[in-house]
């Protein structure tokens, strides 16, 4: 959410010599921020269009936050996902560390208006939500990405994640998912994770028949 591919600039570099990588913006971001329909269904249609114009089978789709949804989903809908990997994703807001403001029934509606006003050092302070205190570090080699990748994103995504996401999970947590859907699945999360807490996330995903590992 926010986020572009630039994240994984230097995790892809490392990766490359001895897989192929394909990276792509979800619809709503970055390069493809003009997109419209942005929840976890149009995202997985998407990415699936790409590997099919790629020409590519047998793939390991790795979602980070929202991209978990999108990669169960791409696994659900089509036989081009043989492996899933989940990065710093609980099944569902039930175990969140947000802010209850964050879901306030208004507030979509008023990021979406806010978000062409919001200063950019207003964007740069918010990585101290998502990083620990001796990490304040976005990802990338580019101290701006965090102020630009939000800039670059469609606003329909407040409304995306902050309301229809969390009543999709609601619905159909991403450990459900998981137990249902017969392929390897991998999770990887941070002891220190900000948003979610890993113990309770790590046991509803072992629960689930999920392989995970946690990094302190």
């Amino acid at each position: 959410f926010a986020c572009s591919m630039h994240w994984f600039d230097q995790m892809a570099a490392e990766l490359t010599a001895e897989h192929r990588v394909i990276r792509v913006d979800l619809l709503g971001h970055g390069c493809t921020s003009a997109a419209t329909n942005l929840d976890a269904e149009a995202q997985a249609r998407a990415i699936s269009a790409v590997l099919e114009q790629l020409g590519t089978n047998g793939a390991t789709a790795v979602g980070h936050s929202f991209g978990a949804d999108v990669v169960l989903a791409m696994a659900r809908r089509t036989d081009q996902v043989a492996r899933v990997v989940i990065i710093g994703q609980a099944p569902d807001y039930d175990c969140s560390r947000l802010p209850s403001i964050a879901f306030l029934p208004g507030l979509p509606a008023l990021a979406t208006f806010t978000h062409r006003l919001t200063p950019p050092w207003l964007a740069r302070i918010s990585r101290r939500v998502g990083f620990a205190p001796e990490h304040h570090d976005d990802g990338s080699d580019d101290p701006h990405r965090i102020a630009l990748d939000r800039a670059a994103m469609n606003p329909r995504m407040y409304r995306t994640i902050l309301a229809d996401r969390r009543a999709r999970l609601a619905a159909l947590p991403l450990d459900v998912q998981i137990r249902y859907l017969g392929l390897p699945v991998l999770a990887i999360l941070g002891g220190r994770d900000r948003l979610y807490p890993s113990a309770l996330t790590a046991a509803r995903y072992r629960a689930a028949g999920a392989r995970v590992v946690v990094i302190d």
